[in-house]
């Protein structure tokens, strides 16, 4: 290979090496490997009474599917919340 091919190939790999290094960017501890996430949407016209189905036993039953993960398995679960 010519030298700047080499050169090319050479800067590809500190930059993607750098980059892959960085601190996400909202600044967020990702310590866990698992994140659970409920997406809501609207199904019907109207929405529902008090929230719906959506609102059942929430935020109890996704902390308790968590706590079931990180004991049953050996996966890190993010016990962060983003709501």
């Amino acid at each position: 290979m010519p030298k700047p091919v080499h050169l090319s190939l050479l800067m590809l790999m500190v930059i993607s090496t750098a980059s892959a290094q960085q601190t996400p960017a909202l600044g967020i501890d990702v310590a866990g490997e698992f994140a659970f996430v409920r997406i809501q949407y609207d199904s019907y016209y109207g929405g529902g009474f008090y929230g719906g189905p959506w609102l059942t036993d929430f935020p109890a039953s996704d902390q308790n599917f968590l706590r079931g993960v990180s004991r049953l398995t050996n996966v890190r679960v993010m016990d962060e919340d983003f709501c």
